[in-house]
């Protein structure tokens, strides 16, 4: 089976049929007349050959043969016909099927006739005729030769009357005339035929080429660049009704489980199957498409709101779940969803896809099936992309400082030592605080060289502040720095901390590693070594914001830990939640149970430090005693909480300004 001209089905030996459609067969005809280009017509070279065919008879016959009418009737009618052949070339591009296709054919069809019965130049018969099958063939492939075949045989069928009827002047006579077209007739039945079979597998191959080029290969659905293109002539669309377009981006979770353990063939089972189910839910003008590995895509022409789009790929989630039973064995996957719609989100398929798939990550991330772009959720914009690239130079350039932010002992308000806390001081942006760089670092990597930056920048100056204590016979003060999940993890991290500790000559007890639970659960097994290892070396080990991780109590009996740090979104609220107080009470009187000391960071008012003081906790840091500060502004504090009596109520003192929000991540 050929293409049809408005779409249809072409068929392969080695394959089921293959869906092309009007837009592929509109791809492959513009490829074709491109290829083909502007060049001259075959078809004129016959007309060429004919009167120089017709010269050369007439001279060397002397005109010996009967002549009907006089040598210039002959020379004009094969002029005329060819101007007239001429005149129509340019319908040479004229549309598949089309009157003005037609009609050109019939004209040169009609006139190579005309010049082959005139002259007589049998030869000419074969060669002329070849050229009209063959240029029109190769143009438009196996769906003309059909009408080709009519056109030549119906002329030579009607020159044939002519001649017999002696309408036409001919060097031929009768006899001669019935022989060239009878021959004539069989050789070109045969060129036409067999041009026509060649082009029929001209046909088939590219159709399946087009089909391949605008469709995956495993599972037959359209892929990335005819996703694309039909994306853009919805866009289009919908830009002309004031209709919303949706994409929504497509990924399967669990589905390397299925690889890793059944193997591919049951992986790639399980694709060839997303498609019909997911057909079952969309609409006839709806697209599908497989953009690679496990990421499929689905456009939504046509939606009147983003709630539709949202409840279209509720949908999809929903066949997606069920069990695909593959070889009797029943395989369970689910999917995470992207959604962005036009023109709200975007205003190409480019752009569109994109942030979909920003909004597929975080439904990955956050568990949850749908998410719908907004603005918020994508952080790869210029800006954050070139404050990445100068985030990978801030270290070799020096631009992190770190603040200390003093810890007190509740009972005597005594400064037992100080958290590290990183700032970078950008060159053009100003100062800025851990969220608007940290989680980049830690996705990147640049989180190592930045801890091992922080835990040597706070030694050095922690050995300075030693040196200052012992000679002014003032109390040592220790200092807390975080911990990544990436640095717990290296096990080469207990001999950088103890290289650390050697080069600043600073004692193993003067340093605090403050880790999160989260960091802990992440691989308990490996973070457990870790931990023992730097507990060996002498240093203090201390959960970070207790009670919103895992909490457990065997990790608390199994880890080398020494200190519970309470959670700021505990304290904050313990004088006017009950539930928060209960749980700070909770935690107070695990640790006290355990051994361990307890501290209490985000104190932020007086009477949270009573009320914690009531309860029993051991330390507090928070916004109440002092906010971060830079050494110097630190050291200044100091001193004026030395002057002032290190048992002076907190409260005497200025409160601070309220703390930035969301500065719990690591190395804060």
């Amino acid at each position: 089976m050929g293409i049809l001209p408005f779409g249809g089905v072409v068929r392969d030996r080695r394959s089921h049929p293959v869906e092309v459609t009007a837009a592929e067969v509109a791809v492959m005809e513009r490829a074709d007349r491109s290829a083909d280009g502007r060049s001259l017509s075959p078809v004129l070279l016959a007309y060429v050959v004919g009167p120089v065919a017709l010269g050369i008879l007439m001279v060397f016959r002397h005109f010996g043969l009967v002549a009907r009418l006089p040598v210039w009737s002959y020379l004009a009618v094969i002029v005329g016909a060819g101007i007239l052949s001429v005149l129509v070339e340019p319908w040479h591009y004229a549309p598949a099927g089309s009157l003005r296709l037609h009609v050109r054919l019939g004209i040169h069809v009609t006139t190579v006739t005309l010049v082959i019965y005139m002259s007589g130049w049998g030869p000419a018969l074969g060669m002329a005729y070849a050229f009209v099958a063959l240029e029109e063939l190769q143009q438009w492939g196996a769906r003309l030769w059909r009408p080709v075949m009519c056109w030549s045989m119906l002329n030579i069928l009607v020159a044939q009357c002519l001649l017999w009827w002696g309408l036409i002047p001919s060097f031929l006579s009768r006899g001669q005339a019935e022989t060239i077209g009878v021959l004539g007739a069989i050789v070109l039945a045969m060129v036409i035929r067999m041009a026509g079979a060649t082009g029929e597998k001209k046909d088939r191959a590219e159709a399946l080429l087009a089909h391949q080029a605008l469709h995956d290969l495993l599972t037959g659905l359209p892929n990335r660049g005819y996703f694309h293109d039909r994306t853009n002539e919805s866009l289009d669309v919908s830009a002309v009704d004031g209709t919303y377009c949706a994409v929504m981006l497509f990924d399967l979770d669990r589905f390397k489980e299925i690889n890793d353990t059944m193997g591919h063939q049951y992986g790639d089972r399980v694709l060839i199957e997303i498609g019909p189910r997911v057909k079952t839910v969309l609409r006839t003008g709806d697209i599908l498409a497989r953009l690679g590995g496990d990421e499929f895509c689905v456009l939504l022409p046509n939606v009147s709101s983003r709630r539709d789009a949202v409840r279209v790929a509720e949908r999809i989630i929903e066949v997606l779940e069920l069990p695909f039973e593959i070889d009797g064995v029943n395989l369970g996957i689910e999917a995470s969803c992207g959604i962005s719609l036009a023109p709200d989100d975007g205003d190409s398929s480019d752009l569109l896809l994109r942030r979909a798939d920003v909004a597929m990550y975080v439904a990955k991330e956050s568990q949850s099936s749908v998410v719908v772009y907004t603005d918020e959720l994508d952080v790869n914009t210029p800006a954050h992309l070139a404050l990445l690239g100068d985030l990978r130079n801030a270290v070799a350039r020096e631009e992190f400082v770190l603040h200390y932010q003093p810890k007190a002992e509740m009972a005597t308000k005594r400064i037992l030592g100080v958290e590290a806390l990183i700032r970078w001081q950008h060159p053009t942006l100003g100062l800025l605080y851990p969220d608007q760089f940290i989680p980049e670092a830690e996705r990147t990597g640049l989180i190592d060289p930045m801890t091992v930056w922080v835990l040597d920048e706070a030694l050095r100056q922690c050995h300075q502040w030693l040196n200052h204590a012992l000679a002014a016979g003032l109390p040592q003060l220790s200092v807390a720095v975080n911990l990544s999940t990436r640095s717990l993890l290296d096990s080469s991290l207990p001999s950088v901390v103890e290289d650390a500790l050697a080069r600043w000559d600073v004692p193993a007890s003067l340093l605090v590693l403050e880790i999160t639970e989260t960091i802990i659960m992440t691989d308990p097994r490996r973070a457990r070594k870790v931990l023992t290892e730097l507990a060996g070396l002498g240093l203090i080990l201390s959960i970070d914001d207790f009670g919103t991780g895992y909490s457990s109590l065997a990790y608390l009996r199994d880890l080398p830990v020494s200190q519970l740090k309470i959670d700021r979104s505990f304290v904050q609220d313990m004088g006017r939640a009950h539930d928060d107080a209960v749980i700070v009470r909770s935690v107070v009187d695990l640790a006290r149970n355990l051994g361990l000391h307890t501290v209490a960071e985000g104190v932020e008012d007086a009477s949270t430090w009573k009320q914690l003081t009531e309860l029993g906790c051991d330390t507090a840091q928070g916004y109440f005693l002092a906010k971060p500060l830079p050494v110097d502004g630190f050291e200044s504090w100091l001193a004026e909480h030395a002057a002032a009596g290190m048992t002076s109520a907190p409260e005497d003192r200025q409160r601070a300004p309220k703390k930035r929000g969301g500065l719990t991540t690591a190395l804060h």
